[in-house]
């Protein structure tokens, strides 16, 4: 059974920040959810420590949106990510700063999705996931709760090692459709506010622990530059060039460009019926 610093995880929740976004293309044993005709996904997962980085999660930093001038989209992977310069962020803050403080401007900046390995415990749905270990892709709300969990707010509260195989607990995901008013009309999207956390336990025997984390899933190959996932700055600043209007002609490679789409938040998203469309250009 592999070690956990805790002290080093406390540390890293304590300063990370509160955006949130995902690349799905190229993820590998990705938990997907699918909710019911009635619009609710109910099961027991367990959140587990990564096999090949630090943290017991990765963020992967992402820019989607669409241009008010042009109309055309920027989706890409941000370099921040791997710890790059990138010009979409540059650009944004240079807005921001210079007063630009407006919806148009806050969409530009960086997002973030995380991923964790976890355990499926129950899933009454897709029973046939049980006792298997996923990538679970989650956004800005679920790794907030889990922030503060694990470094709490209140001198009442305890904390909770939640990607501990002994002092951690199992966590009650609760999605349910939400229906919310966007600027292009009602969308649905999927709503994580009901879930939460059980009260702590082990995973299992040490004997059950072990073949468990002998399944655990590489979350390093999600952020690491494959030679695909990041375009150079340059290429970036390109893109944004033509998604502005700044250049008449798209320069950057079509292979480097980005599926990704936010998880869970509301706040100016689309749902996915919008995500494929836009993939497809419609």
């Amino acid at each position: 059974m592999s070690k956990i610093d805790w002290n080093n995880i406390t540390e890293a929740m304590k300063n990370m920040g509160k955006k949130s976004y995902t690349n799905e293309d190229q993820v590998a044993n990705l938990y997907q959810p699918k909710m019911k005709d009635d619009g609710t996904y109910d099961a027991v997962i367990r959140f587990l420590p990564s096999p090949d980085t630090d943290l017991p999660f990765v963020l992967l930093y992402n820019h989607s949106y669409q241009s008010e001038s042009t109309g055309k989209w920027m989706i890409d992977n941000c370099p921040v990510t791997i710890g790059r310069k990138c010009p979409v962020c540059e650009n944004a803050s240079k807005l921001w700063n210079g007063g630009h403080k407006d919806d148009n401007t806050k969409k530009r900046f960086k997002k973030f999705s995380a991923y964790s390995n976890i355990l499926v415990v129950k899933d009454p749905t897709n029973p046939e996931n049980e006792g298997k270990v996923f990538v679970f892709r989650y956004g800005k709300k679920m790794f907030e709760l889990i922030k503060s969990k694990i470094v709490p707010t209140s001198d009442i509260d305890e904390q909770l090692k939640v990607f501990d195989w002994k002092e951690g607990a199992n966590f009650k995901l609760r999605i349910r459709a939400k229906k919310t008013k966007t600027p292009t009309g009602e969308k649905t999207f999927p709503n994580y506010d009901s879930s939460e956390f059980s009260t702590p336990s082990p995973v299992g025997s040490d004997e059950y622990i072990s073949s468990v984390e002998s399944q655990l899933h590489s979350l390093k190959s999600i952020i690491e530059d494959n030679g695909t996932r990041y375009k150079s700055f340059e290429q970036l600043a390109n893109r944004l060039a033509f998604v502005e209007g700044y250049a008449t002609k798209d320069e950057t490679p079509v292979a480097s460009t980005s599926t990704s789409k936010a998880v869970e938040d509301t706040d100016g998203e689309e749902d996915e019926e919008g995500f494929f469309k836009r993939l497809r250009g419609e």
